[in-house]
């Protein structure tokens, strides 16, 4: 019972101690209110009289500074490469380049903008960020962490390569690297459908000038342009696209398709207009209007699709040669024992390096440079005063921009960095840090000086890569396919009315003939003057030889421009039948336009 009894009272008096010390915090807080309610300052708060409040402020007072030095005996120097000096010096060097710079504004800025590789080389050399016993650790961590790029990188290019498109995907056209012959055939095929089409309608807009002279080509022409929605939309790069395995891009291929089948509409509509035709002039001549705006409208659109669609192919990059690392730290001296502490941290125990204003860094001290000169005074001073500027270094000029970035930009004129010279990225001839790790990557296959280490971090471009063709080897080529096209199609024209027997007129194509000389006349002189503008040729060159057989072609051209001289009036001694000459004579001059065309 006694027991009990003193247990009740103990706890009898611990409740009624927490009812005290709530009523107590309750005046508090109400007296506080009041206080503020006033305008009063808050003198007394809880937690200066119950240290329960102060638990959890206690607990986040053990955590060190950003500016402490991490200690050797901390836990993360267990697994840190770096020693205790060396961390103390990459602190050192921190702050100290924090602190060298001054305001952009400072009349100083631009001096000590310019000293800083000096100075920044003053404290590699005074403060090593890397000792001798550490750099070991660190060329092997910066080893591995290389050869874990180099072996990420070249795996997820190994699966960019490996990765094809479905057979579905508009873009491909069938697995990447594996074509049957089936399909190379039908490609074939639908080639040879296509440049056939291409040739029956260029001789259709061409010998329909006048009334026809063909009455029983028109509705086969029909029936064939009718089926070439089968091969219409052949794809000239399908092939080399799917052999080569390369994630090569056509561009306007879209723009391919869609005047393509525009071009299809246009010849069923110029076939129609042509069944129309009769030997009446009267009722022939809309009909042959119509016909000539659809093989008009064709050629446009061809010219079109001839110049959108092209193929970009990127440089293959190859890893050839494994990464070797070179730390660009020179190995550090033994560290310099000083029983004096802090007084270690000095220069003052160097000679020291004058610089441009003749001021060493200095840990503890600021590392401005000396103020500028005071003006002597004159000794027969004028009766006014100037009015004195703060003296700011000139801005920007137009003259100035391609300096070597010495100036700079004050504040006031910060507004005005849209017309200068960007600044914000570094220059492309400027390390990176990732030269050493890209050392080992060539275009091409090429493989990179290694003897010359001022070429290590070089990536080897090589030189004998093709420049893309500029506009005007395009419209160039653009005219020599034509010329090309329309001696094909003339000798499909001359030769099908002469295995069939039908009548043909021969004076049509003998006036179509020198046009077409005087185009590729002007075709193989202008492509002449572009191989002589290169000035690049010599004896043991291809273009010497391209020179060459341009000039001989251009001479052989003009020269049949007379008649009864040109170069192929020896064909009337061999070849009896006039539609059989001309017929050729076109083949001779298309094959030299291929010649020309593709050396």
């Amino acid at each position: 019972m006694l027991l009990l009894s003193l247990a009740l009272d103990s706890s009898t008096s611990s409740f009624y101690l927490k009812q005290q010390s709530k009523r107590e915090e309750q005046d508090i807080r109400s007296r506080n209110q009041v206080e503020l309610a006033r305008g009063e300052m808050i003198s007394d708060l809880p937690a200066m009289h119950d240290t329960a409040y102060n638990e959890r402020s206690f607990s986040l007072r053990a955590k060190p500074s950003s500016s402490h030095i991490p200690s050797s005996s901390s836990s993360s120097s267990s697994t840190s490469l770096f020693c205790h000096s060396c961390l103390a010096n990459q602190t050192l060097i921190m702050n100290m380049l924090a602190n060298y710079l001054p305001d952009d504004d400072d009349p100083s800025y631009p001096m000590l903008y310019a000293d800083l590789p000096n100075y920044l080389a003053k404290l590699h050399s005074r403060y090593p960020p890397v000792c001798r016993n550490c750099q070991p650790a660190v060329d092997e961590a910066l080893r591995k962490s290389d050869h874990r790029a180099q072996v990420q990188a070249w795996s997820s290019a190994l699966d960019r390569g490996a990765r094809s498109p479905s057979r579905g995907d508009g873009s491909g056209g069938g697995e990447v690297g594996r074509v049957s012959k089936g399909d190379t055939i039908i490609w074939r095929i639908r080639g040879i459908l296509w440049w056939i089409s291409l040739g029956l309608s260029m001789g259709q807009g061409i010998l329909n000038v006048s009334p026809p002279t063909l009455p029983r080509i028109p509705m086969s022409l029909f029936l064939f342009n009718a089926l070439s929605i089968i091969w219409i939309a052949w794809d000239p790069y399908w092939l080399r696209r799917v052999r080569n395995r390369e994630k090569v891009k056509v561009e306007g291929r879209g723009t391919w398709i869609s005047n393509m089948l525009l071009i299809t509409l246009a010849r069923l509509m110029g076939s129609m207009s042509s069944c129309l035709v009769t030997s009446d002039q009267e009722l022939s001549y809309y009909p042959l209007k119509l016909l000539q705006a659809t093989f008009a409208i064709e050629i446009a659109l061809l010219l079109h699709s001839l110049m959108s669609i092209k193929i970009s192919q990127p440089i293959a990059i190859k890893l050839v040669r494994p990464v070797s690392v070179t730390s660009d730290i020179p190995p550090a001296s033994q560290s310099i024992s000083n029983a004096n502490g802090i007084s270690s941290l000095s220069l003052s125990s160097h000679t020291p390096t004058q610089t441009k204003n003749g001021v060493n860094p200095i840990f503890g001290q600021p590392s401005l440079h000396q103020p500028l000169p005071e003006p002597q005074a004159d000794a027969e001073p004028m009766d006014w005063e100037p009015t004195q500027q703060p003296s700011r270094y000139p801005m920007f000029s137009p003259q100035s921009e391609d300096g070597d970035g010495d100036l700079f930009q004050t504040k006031q004129d910060w507004d005005k960095f849209g017309t200068n010279k960007q600044r914000m990225f570094h220059n492309k001839n400027d390390e990176t840090g990732l030269e050493s790790l890209l050392a080992g990557w060539g275009l091409g296959g090429t493989t990179p000086n290694t003897l010359n280490p001022t070429n290590a971090n070089r990536i080897p471009i090589k030189s004998s890569l093709r420049k893309k063709p500029s506009h005007q080897w395009e419209i160039i080529d653009i005219i020599g396919a034509i010329s090309l096209m329309v001696r094909f199609s003339g000798v499909i024209n001359i030769i099908v009315p002469t295995i069939l027997d039908l009548y043909l007129d021969i004076g049509i194509f003998k006036s179509l003939h020198r046009w077409v000389l005087v185009i590729e006349s002007f075709y193989t002189a202008t492509k002449c003057l572009l191989y002589l503008h290169r000035r690049n040729y010599d004896i043991a060159n291809t273009t010497m030889i391209k020179i060459l057989w341009s000039a001989v072609n251009l001479a052989l051209r003009c020269s049949s421009l007379v008649p009864s001289v040109g170069p192929t009036s020896w064909l009337g001694l061999l070849v009896a039948d006039e539609r059989w000459r001309i017929a050729v004579e076109w083949s001779i001059w298309g094959l030299m336009d291929g010649v020309t065309l593709f050396i």
